[in-house]
């Protein structure tokens, strides 16, 4: 797969268009819909299953609503990794869709869009990361996604 695209201009120049890469991993839960769904708005909640190590967050800042911001600081090997955003949607509880910059994307914006259906007496998430810089980059958030998801309600 080629890294970038190449898109002619007026003039017969062509500029490059970098391919950005998007992942999806689902996690069910034995959780309601609004349970799963407001884990991602309470900061008491975030705390509890988004982390790098055993200590929660050195800070949760979370501005609910369309447009408000949220900042997170992580702990990971002594030091704080920010990530930061904003609330692009807010559907609750079926859909939550936000930017997402971190070190992980280079500090590049990218969009996160979880949606919750119902899954028997429980809920199924599927979490969308669009706007990833590289193939790298996508299989890193597979990977962290896909470990941070089960622990949501655990």
């Amino acid at each position: 797969m080629p890294a970038s695209r190449s898109r002619r201009r007026r003039g017969g120049g062509s500029m490059q268009r970098p391919v950005l890469h998007s992942v999806s991993v689902s996690q069910d839960y034995v959780l309601p819909l609004g349970e799963v769904f407001d884990s991602w708005l309470r900061p008491e909640a975030l705390s509890q299953w988004l982390r790098m190590e055993a200590e929660p967050p050195s800070g949760v800042e979370i501005d609910r609503r369309v447009g408000g911001a949220f900042e997170i600081r992580l702990k990971c090997a002594g030091d704080e990794v920010p990530l930061r955003g904003a609330y692009l949607e807010i559907d609750r509880p079926s859909r939550l869709m936000f930017t997402w910059i971190s070190p992980g994307t280079d500090q590049r914006e990218s969009i996160v869009t979880l949606d919750l259906q119902p899954q028997g007496q429980g809920t199924r998430l599927t979490l969308t990361h669009d706007g990833l810089p590289s193939a790298q980059h996508a299989q890193e958030h597979v990977e962290v996604w896909t470990a941070l998801l089960p622990r949501i309600g655990g």
